[in-house]
Order: structure tokens, then sequence, then C-alpha cells
């Protein structure tokens, strides 16, 4: 007996990119994934390059609740940080946004572990991961 997969493969597979935080118009990406209609799902995996979370896979999300003029102190590993991968889409098109400095400090990161999650496990400060856009109509 052959199980049936529960869920089919995705319509559009961007494949693995590298995409960079800090990097000015590099740490956006445009891809065209040209379904003419809205996605039931969309999902935009981020895989770490290096560091205590080499090759694990995250999730990016659909909306940051901070941005650089957001925290008072500045430098990696000296105060609060930002961080993670955003993404939007329509009908034919995903964005995704990687942190960058807009105008006050440089701590945004693509992949961002830090201060008061899970007791510091596997903390982790990334410019630059790995990216992947998974597409179903």
């Amino acid at each position: 007996f052959v199980r049936p997969s529960a869920f089919p493969p995705p319509d559009y597979d961007s494949g693995w990119f590298k995409m960079y935080s800090q990097a000015g118009t590099a740490s956006f990406v445009e891809l065209t994934h040209g379904l003419g209609v809205y996605p039931s799902m969309v999902k935009v995996l981020v895989k770490a390059i290096g560091g205590p979370n080499d090759g694990f896979i995250f999730e990016g999300v659909g909306a940051q609740h901070a941005d650089d003029d957001y925290w008072g102190s500045c430098g990696k590993g000296n105060g609060p940080h930002y961080g993670g991968v955003i993404f939007a889409y329509d009908s034919s098109r995903v964005r995704i946004w990687a942190p960058d400095r807009a105008n006050n400090c440089v701590t945004g990161s693509i992949i961002m572990i830090a201060d008061g999650w899970g007791g510091e496990q596997y903390a982790q400060y990334a410019d630059s991961a790995y990216v992947r856009v998974l597409v179903w109509r």
C-alpha cells in the first residue's frame, strides 16, 4: 500500500538563493511566480549558513514589529537587536525584505536568535542566509 501525499508539490519553487541583511537594495528581492491568481499558500524559507544553527531552516513572516529606529543602543551582541525575513505577495509576485539600515543602528540580521529567547540556546546573528520561496495555487 502506497499512501498518497497529503500535500501537493508547490506550483512555484524558486530554489535556494543567497540573501543578505545590511546590504542596501540587495536586502530586497522580488520574484515573479507567474500564477496569475492569489496563491492559497506561500512559504519563504531561510536556511542558516554556518554558526550554531548551520543548516537549520526558519520560516519568514508576513510582518515586522521593529526597525532600526526602535532601539536605543547600537551594536551586535551589545544591546537590543532585531531580525528576520518578511514577505508579501500578490497574484504574480513575491517580495522579500531582510533588515537594512535606514537611518539609525546597523543591528538588523537576516537570522537573529538572541537575548530573551530560549535561554540563549544556539544564539546567532547572521547577515547572510539561503532563501527559498514556495508558492501553491
